[in-house]
């Protein structure tokens, strides 16, 4: 598939682009190919055009108008830095990250420390376990300001017994999908019962991202060994974790 990029003149008038020596017509609606992509990247007046709200760019496979931040981004860097193509046609490729979010590798969750007020992105709990023999389980749960994408993971053993394993629930906060009356719900799961074993890396790949709303919990739960239906004894041992995904703030806004 490929993506078509146009201009818009909504001026509603004639509406010159000095710096390209180009002038559009009422109304008129011309491919980036037309004027090449380097000189559209360096054109102050195409800029001034679109944050004056005088021109606006159209993606035309799903005929979406982008908001001014998104259009001048798109011409000031190239269409995100893709490549297009002499006929205005950008080059692309498949990709599970959706559109407008960046891949994101973290080892812990945000911060609120106000109900949701405000966030601190990466200053929540951590991806680490320091399990001992007198604990059957640890919790972390990771809670992130925006809506993410889950992609791929992996979790740092050592010294993990025989029987001990990884459960990775996503859970609704109280009131989130129901009254605040019954408490967390589990909405869905993406890690049941993963075995960890001695010393080493275990990698959890996958080729599309699961959609996880702002709010919504991420909890990592690790079980120590029983002893029982010949698992090992339960054992002192260490896990630590990283999550890739996609987001679209993964630092706090200014201001």
């Amino acid at each position: 598939m490929s993506l078509s990029f146009v201009f818009h003149n909504i001026s509603g008038a004639v509406l010159p682009i000095d710096d390209l020596g180009f002038e559009f017509a009422l109304d008129q609606q011309v491919v980036w190919g037309v004027f090449g992509i380097d000189k559209i990247s360096e054109s102050e007046d195409l800029i001034l055009a679109v944050a004056a709200g005088s021109l606006e760019v159209i993606e035309t496979i799903s005929n979406t108008v982008f908001d001014v931040p998104q259009a001048i981004r798109h011409i000031a860097t190239g269409t995100g830095g893709g490549i297009v193509n002499d006929d205005g046609i950008l080059r692309v490729h498949a990709s599970p990250r959706p559109l407008d979010t960046t891949t994101y590798f973290t080892g812990a969750g945000d911060l609120t420390e106000d109900g949701g007020a405000t966030w601190q992105r990466g200053q929540g709990e951590r991806m680490l376990f320091m399990m001992k023999s007198s604990e059957p389980s640890k919790c972390v749960d990771l809670v992130f300001a925006d809506e993410v994408h889950l992609k791929d993971g992996f979790m740092i053993v050592e010294g993990a017994p025989f029987g001990a394993c990884l459960d990775i629930t996503i859970v609704a906060p109280p009131g989130a999908v129901a009254p605040v009356e019954y408490g967390e719900i589990p909405v869905a799961k993406y890690g049941n019962k993963v075995p960890l074993l001695k010393d080493g890396w275990f990698p959890m790949n996958a080729q599309d991202g699961g959609r996880v709303p702002a709010g919504m919990i991420v909890r990592l739960m690790i079980y120590n060994a029983t002893g029982e239906n010949d698992q090992d004894p339960a054992a002192t041992f260490k896990v630590a974790g990283r999550i890739e995904m996609f987001r679209e703030h993964t630092v706090d806004p200014m201001g």
